[in-house]
């Protein structure tokens, strides 16, 4: 996706500093580090987008992939701009191009305050199957688990 405004690139090794330092915006209480997010770009079944504003990144996404069945491992969009579809348009280019490598199965935690972002999941189909008890930290939290069917 190109535009005058939004450019979406893929995540690669040189984006892990970006990534974690948007990360720790994000989702500071349960953030990846540097040092993980470099180990996920670097395996083949993990892929993710960046997403540019304006010249400026402001949101980022990486998820897992076996087989038939993937997992949404983060989806951030920095502070400030969300609530503007940013995040609709990551999780739509992720789940484009995880269709696309044969993924028909994705899940995904998300804590059980973010309503926001049960509603995005939702409006790509997406169902609760699971609940993981005090799965989040600082605040321990539960986390819904959520299915999204490629034939969404």
């Amino acid at each position: 996706m190109t535009n005058a405004r939004l450019q979406l690139q893929d995540v690669t090794f040189a984006d892990v500093h970006l990534c974690a330092a948007l990360d720790s915006l994000c989702f500071d209480a349960h953030c990846f580090s540097a040092e993980m997010i470099a180990s996920l770009v670097s395996s083949p079944q993990v892929f993710g987008f960046k997403l540019i504003e304006d010249g400026t990144p402001v949101g980022y996404s990486l998820i897992s992939h076996v087989g038939e069945e993937g997992e949404i491992l983060t989806i951030g969009i920095h502070p400030e701009k969300q609530g503007q579809g940013l995040g609709r348009v990551l999780l739509q280019a992720m789940l484009e191009k995880a269709c696309n490598k044969g993924v028909e199965n994705i899940y995904l935690e998300v804590r059980e305050s973010n309503v926001a972002a049960q509603n995005l999941y939702a409006s790509f189909g997406g169902v609760q199957v699971g609940l993981r008890k005090n799965y989040y930290e600082n605040p321990k939290e539960n986390a819904k688990v959520l299915h999204i069917k490629k034939d969404r």
